[in-house]
């Protein structure tokens, strides 16, 4: 009970650290972590065969390129997998064909790569088993963490002996990192090299003041050995007991052959444990490290990468060290990094007044060998991600903190921030990113579009941030819809296409994804969510084109347009509204000089001709502001005494670019035809005018000067012969 209360700021800590990981856990979605598929495939190879995976066969299925990861996490993963029977079925997935779509990592666009998160997915039997089975194997993920924070504290405590508040604190600060807490709360063997790793440095540290204690030898060496049974990479961590056995050393000066000894008995220890594993995979396979899975992915470089090219990669590395969850497509905006940046910064300005430890010594080594190995990497493979330092950022933070040490009269404050942080990451990232879209019980104001019944679902309407569209330009929409009336949730695992055509129907652009963006195939009855999302302009467009939005929604698994209803018809795929190109601007002396002006718009010029009694009119529009309405040209053949003989009604612009599509300042071609085909011989006024189909009220017309001269305008006469 006396060391419970000595440490009891410590055991808050893992009480708190807990608690994150368990909430991570349940807020990302099963199977999002980083490999997590193919990490719960091998713990399930293990669990129910008792084999390990076997490269050369098992890189062709689910466990792909971990087939050859060293085995500790798998086994202590399965024999916990043991204690519940979650049925016979085989792994497989019901993945995401949207996954990761290249829309802003801070948003809720298809983060997700697969569709197994019960409450939110219409599912099978085996697929909930499946997901409850990864939901299990997770929770062995913080036992290894508690170990990661115990090296740090144990470690900070071999820099500060007398100060356990600020070894709490370095624990803290490690522990707090929301990227940490989330490998902390998934499936992956990453959990087993960090815990083990944190507990290395610690061993080396305490050797820096206790070189000769064999108790302190067999421990390093005992969690060496452990690490590297964990992941090839906690190989690279053997340097840092003997580093901190040399230290150690060195400040005694005892002779060489003790140095000698020692160095040799911590490795021989670690290579009893980790060194049968890597022993096998030489001779079973040819692949000492079992790079062999790795290097026949897609992300292997054919080259190794020089040192600029990998520098050029490291502000993306950066970042990932400290939110970047899922499976490294989702990150916070700029707000999540201004703590971890508040803390490094001060921790530098602490470092200009910090004299140097021989543990400094080894923290920077460590740091070193984790850079080293992490260029070692990237040289070979195209995969950046900050979570592999994580062996050795329990370095870094020491380091960190041995420069906040000068402000650590703030650590109250520093805590809370941290703490605050890695809390709010989870609704402001984690749930917006993988969570359900917010659901409501009204229709949202302002939509545009039909409302279109798809014999279950509702399309309620649309919103976009402009309909502009140029050439390579990214509209960003808002679908809603609304699921239909019951009791219980319904699956309605429907995709959609929304597409931008040319009038003849070329593609334009295309957006697709499941209703939802990817997070939201069990629908709540009744209620209504929409989905925003961009969508890309990749074709050519010409100015002054309208181009219709068509709506489609694909029953599965054929792929079938559902068939929808609008206004009592029924339809495969409905335009829902046009996006369109401006016209080119108009010159303002043109404008200035208009024979006739209507409210918003001129007609600039014009020119009339009769070919084979067909009357051609050449019109030259400009306008002083967008009509935005769907106004209607009126174009009357008159005789002699004044008597209606012919007319046309077009729309101004045509069917290319009429005239609700216009826009302030453009200048439109427009040609209009009247046929005159049983008129007599003679002359013939040609009289326009504009107005609404809807009330037949015509627009005012005013002459050059600005003096209105009624509603219609007589643009001249002409003869037939």
């Amino acid at each position: 009970m006396r060391a419970l209360k000595n440490h009891r700021p410590l055991f808050i800590l893992i009480m708190l650290f807990l608690g994150l990981t368990t909430l991570y856990a349940e807020t990302v979605p099963p199977f999002e972590g980083p490999d997590e598929g193919e990490h719960f495939a091998y713990v399930m190879k293990v669990a129910r065969t008792g084999n390990f995976p076997n490269p050369s066969h098992d890189l062709d299925t689910t466990i792909k390129q971990a087939a050859a990861q060293a085995p500790l996490y798998y086994t202590t993963a399965a024999l916990f997998t043991r204690l519940r029977d979650f049925g016979d079925w085989e792994v497989r997935y019901q993945t995401n064909p949207w996954g990761a779509y290249p829309s802003p990592v801070t948003g809720r666009d298809n983060r997700n790569h697969f569709m197994m998160q019960p409450r939110q997915h219409a599912m099978t039997e085996d697929q909930r088993q499946m997901s409850a089975a990864l939901q299990w194997i997770r929770r062995i993920a913080p036992l290894y963490g508690i170990l990661a924070l115990l090296g740090v504290y144990c470690s900070a405590l071999a820099i500060w002996p007398t100060q356990k508040s600020w070894a709490v604190f370095a624990a803290l600060a490690y522990g707090m990192n929301p990227l940490l807490i989330q490998t902390f709360a998934l499936a992956s063997n990453d959990v087993a090299v960090i815990a083990f790793g944190s507990l290395t440095l610690a061993a080396g540290l305490h050797l820096i003041n206790d070189w000769q204690s064999n108790r302190l030898l067999i421990l390093a060496g005992v969690v060496m050995g452990l690490a590297a049974l964990s992941k090839a990479s906690g190989l690279a961590l053997w340097s840092i007991p003997p580093a901190g056995i040399f230290i150690g050393w060195w400040q005694a000066k005892h002779n060489w052959r003790s140095l000698i000894l020692r160095c040799v008995a911590v490795i021989a220890i670690a290579s009893l444990i980790a060194g049968w594993w890597y022993v096998r995979g030489w001779i079973l396979y040819d692949d000492l490290l079992g790079t062999a899975p790795h290097k026949a992915q897609p992300w292997a470089w054919d080259e190794p990468q020089s040192i600029s090219q990998i520098l050029s990669r490291t502000p993306i590395l950066i970042l990932s060290l400290w939110a970047n969850f899922g499976s490294g497509e989702v990150r916070p905006a700029e707000w999540g990094y201004i703590v971890p940046l508040t803390l490094l910064g001060l921790g530098l300005i602490g470092w200009l007044y910090t004299h140097p430890t021989r543990h400094t010594l080894l923290l920077l080594l460590t740091v070193g060998v984790g850079l080293a190995a992490l260029f070692q990497w990237m040289s070979m493979f195209d995969l950046i991600t900050g979570r592999l330092t994580y062996p050795y950022y329990n370095a870094f933070v020491l380091l960190v903190v041995t420069g906040l040490y000068h402000f650590r009269q703030w650590r109250g404050w520093f805590a809370g921030a941290l703490g605050g942080m890695a809390l709010v990451m989870v609704p402001a990232v984690i749930i917006h990113a993988f969570g359900p879209p917010p659901l409501r019980n009204h229709t949202p104001d302002n939509l545009a579009g039909p409302v279109i019944d798809f014999g279950g679902p509702r399309f309620l309407g649309y919103t976009v941030d402009s309909n502009l569209i140029h050439n390579g330009d990214y509209r960003h929409f808002k679908l809603c819809w609304q699921a239909p009336d019951g009791s219980q949730k319904i699956p309605l695992p429907y995709p959609f296409s929304l597409t931008v055509t040319t009038l003849d129907s070329q593609l334009v652009g295309k957006r697709e994804s499941f209703t939802g963006l990817g997070n939201y195939t069990l629908w709540q009855p009744n209620k209504i969510f929409c989905d925003e999302f961009a969508l890309p302009i990749e074709k050519n467009v010409q100015a002054g084109e309208i181009y219709p939005l068509q709506l489609s929604l694909f029953g599965l698994p054929d792929g079938i347009p559902l068939e929808a209803t609008v206004n009592g018809s029924k339809q495969r795929s409905v335009i829902i509204g046009h996006l369109w190109t401006p016209a080119p601007p108009i010159d303002l002396a043109l404008l200035d000089s208009a024979p006739f002006r209507f409210e918003g718009v001129a007609l600039a010029r014009y020119t009339m001709d009769i070919t084979d009694n067909i009357l051609s009119l050449h019109l030259t529009w400009g306008t002083y502001s967008a009509p935005r309405r769907p106004y209607k040209l009126f174009v009357h053949i008159l005789d002699a005494a004044g008597q209606k003989v012919a007319q046309s009604d077009p729309v101004p612009g045509g069917e290319r670019y009429p005239i609700w599509a216009w826009g302030q300042g453009e200048q439109i071609e427009d040609v209009v035809s009247v046929p005159m085909l049983d008129l007599s011989a003679g002359d013939y006024q040609v009289v326009i005018g504009i107005y609404n189909p809807d009330t037949f009220q015509r627009l005012p017309v005013r002459d050059t000067n600005g003096t209105p001269i009624g509603d219609s305008a007589l643009l001249g006469t002409v003869t037939l012969e």
